[in-house]
């Protein structure tokens, strides 16, 4: 499988784990505004993440970190979620969303 449909599977895989798990821990009332952030912020970060680690040769934990860090902030500035409601959906949506890349790549 080419680089680019690979990383496109990824994109994809990230996208329908993490919206969804965001939008439900966001809570009553802020749902679609947090799905939406979560879309417009993997947008950002997901490209970025995986052209640091696959072209740059980052290492990954690193890079996984300061993406939980910029979410957490982006949730924190596009929602009207707090603080602590912002950085655990980040965390959250992030092990999970890298757990199936790791078991996508390792197909």
């Amino acid at each position: 499988m080419g680089a680019s449909l690979t990383y496109l599977r990824l994109l994809a895989a990230t996208l329908l784990i993490e919206a969804p798990l965001a939008a439900a821990l966001a809570g009553r009332g802020r749902r679609r505004d947090t799905w939406i952030a979560s879309v417009a912020l993997n947008l950002l970060t997901h490209p970025a993440a995986t052209g640091l680690t696959w072209l740059a040769g980052a290492s990954w934990l690193p890079i996984e970190l300061c993406v939980v860090a910029v979410e957490a902030l982006g949730y924190r500035a596009l929602t009207p979620l707090g603080r602590g409601r912002a950085s655990a959906i980040a965390l959250a949506a992030n092990v999970l969303s890298a757990l199936a890349g790791v078991l996508l790549l390792m197909r």
